[in-house]
């Protein structure tokens, strides 16, 4: 595929698993703390203006967090990528 497109005869890449959960939770990015009222309210209005459009059902909280087994969901989707 690279080759035919882009020319490239030899490629060499080098990957390595990360965990977005923990990147997120060294930065506080974490959802649904009393602290970020403010961010959690902007979510859910962002939420709510979707959720029809997509037609998807109104969410109910309370949302479970954390979510369980997102680590393994995590390293599923690199191995699917």
């Amino acid at each position: 595929m690279l080759v035919k497109e882009f020319g490239i005869l030899r490629m060499q890449l080098d990957t390595k698993p990360i965990s977005i959960r923990a990147i997120m939770k060294s930065m506080d990015n974490i959802p649904f703390l009393p602290s970020k009222k403010a961010k959690v309210d902007c979510m859910w209005r962002d939420i709510e203006s979707r959720d029809g459009w997509h037609g998807l059902p109104e969410p109910k909280p309370p949302i479970p967090y954390p979510l369980q087994e997102f680590d393994r969901a995590n390293k599923v989707v690199i191995v699917l990528n």
